[in-house]
C-alpha cells in the first residue's frame, strides 16, 4: 500500500505546478510568489519580439494594455516566435519573480520568464 501512495505521490509531483493546462498571463500574474523558481507552461500571445523586448500578453490587441510577462533573452526562442507573432502560444520557462515583485529595478528585457521554449502555437 505504501508503495503504491509513493507511485501516486511520484506522479502527481512530476507535473511541475500540478496543473494540465497552461496557465493564463493573469494567473501567473497573480500567483507571482507561488510560482517564482517553478517550470510552468503560459499561453499567451507575442506581438512582437526584439533584442530588448519579448512579452508574453494576455491579449492580441495591440491597442489595448493588456497584462504582460517579459520573456528572458534567448536567441533560438526569438528566431521561432517571429512566424507566430499575434497569434496565441504556449510558453514553457521557469517563471522569475525578481522583477514583478517591484523589489528591483528591471530594465530593457527582464526575464519573468527564464530559457523559453515555444512548445505549442496557432496557425
Amino acid at each position: 500500500m505504501s508503495r503504491l501512495l509513493a507511485l501516486l505521490f511520484v506522479a502527481t509531483a512530476s507535473s511541475p505546478i500540478g496543473i494540465e493546462r497552461p496557465l493564463t498571463v493573469g494567473e501567473v500574474l497573480s500567483r507571482v510568489d507561488e510560482l517564482d523558481g517553478k517550470l510552468i507552461e503560459v499561453q499567451g500571445f507575442v506581438l512582437k519580439c526584439q533584442r530588448l523586448g519579448c512579452a508574453l500578453r494576455d491579449s492580441a490587441d495591440p491597442t489595448i494594455k493588456a497584462k504582460a510577462l517579459s520573456i528572458g533573452g534567448s536567441g533560438d526562442f526569438d528566431s521561432e516566435i517571429q512566424e507566430f507573432l499575434g497569434k496565441c502560444v504556449v510558453v514553457k520557462a521557469k517563471h522569475n519573480a525578481t522583477c514583478l515583485r517591484g523589489h528591483a529595478i528591471c530594465l530593457d528585457r527582464p526575464d519573468d520568464l527564464e530559457h523559453p521554449e515555444l512548445m505549442n502555437a496557432a496557425q
